[in-house]
């Protein structure tokens, strides 16, 4: 398990897991839990993901997450029930920004004006313990005009 998020509105649990995946295959999957029971109630094979985070500023809402091989956010809408609907969806990308150029989202949150903040850390795959684990924040604000994110803040 990589990422994890608590939809408090819904309910949910999201979970995301790259068992299975290998250097040259992505299997990650992730799951909505019903908390109560433990119980998986629906899966979506998304390719290996990190951070996580449920949101619903553009007027759907929808699962919002960090892909774990590139430095991208997707998202999948999500129904009133909290399942998955619909196909994945690219958001924004992390590529070139930040002093690496490269992070991976270890966390996605809203803040109240609906802007997305991404904690982004570099990320390989590896065992390696790390003494110091630099991290980037990120924040986007969405234009509603031409439907997309925009890079409002690095720090």
């Amino acid at each position: 398990m990589l990422g994890i998020y608590f939809d408090c509105h819904g309910k949910k649990l999201y979970v995301s897991s790259v068992g299975g995946s290998t250097r040259d295959k992505e299997m990650g999957m992730i799951y909505m839990i019903d908390p109560g029971t433990g119980k998986i109630q629906d899966q979506f094979k998304t390719g290996d993901a990190v951070g996580l985070c449920v949101g619903g500023i553009t007027g759907e809402k929808r699962l919002y997450f960090g892909k774990g091989r590139l430095p991208e956010i997707w998202s999948i809408r999500l129904d009133k029930q909290g399942f998955f609907k619909g196909d994945l969806k690219f958001e924004l990308s992390l590529d070139q920004l930040g002093p690496r150029g490269d992070d991976k989202a270890r966390k996605i949150r809203f803040d109240q004006y609906g802007n997305m903040q991404i904690y982004g850390v570099e990320f390989n795959y590896s065992l390696a313990a790390q003494s110091e684990k630099p991290e980037t924040f990120y924040r986007f604000g969405y234009n509603q005009l031409e439907k997309k994110w925009v890079l409002l803040e690095t720090k």
